[in-house]
């Protein structure tokens, strides 16, 4: 809002402060006796709210589809990416599957056992790299 967050003359090469969240620009002017120099400045955002998770869409929980299906979802503003994870246990202690996804946010299934059941579940990034918890579980099988 253009307000100055701190002004201090510092007699050292570094100097530590915390900034709550928000956007800031920080500049740094060197001077001695007899003149300042230029400031010289870097806007910086101060990002550590993670982003909500994007929501599973399709299938339904329980639903059985067929290869080339769609894994769809709906991703918040908040989100710049989403992780994808499938797995054929509920615990996720291996899954078979795991891609981020920036641009598009549906995965064409090509693979899969016939009958076997698979769970999948989201997990969402935001520009800053906050990660969300993960999605709700939903299942699947292949017909």
């Amino acid at each position: 809002n253009s307000s100055t967050v701190v002004d201090i003359i510092v007699f050292a090469d570094s100097f530590s402060y915390t900034l709550p969240e928000g956007q800031f620009k920080w500049q740094v002017r060197a001077q001695n006796s007899f003149r300042n120099s230029a400031y010289f400045f870097r806007t910086i955002t101060i990002d550590t709210t993670d982003p909500v998770v994007s929501v599973p869409v399709f299938p339904a929980n329980a639903d059985t589809i067929i290869m080339n299906d769609t894994l769809t979802w709906s991703r918040n503003s908040s989100a710049a990416a989403d992780s994808l994870f499938i797995d054929s246990h509920s615990l996720y202690n291996a899954p078979v599957f795991i891609s981020t996804y920036t641009a598009n946010t549906f995965y064409i299934l090509q693979s899969g056992t016939p009958w076997q059941t698979y769970f999948w579940r989201l997990r969402s990034a935001d520009a800053a790299g906050n990660w969300s918890s993960y999605s709700l579980t939903r299942k699947f099988k292949f017909l």
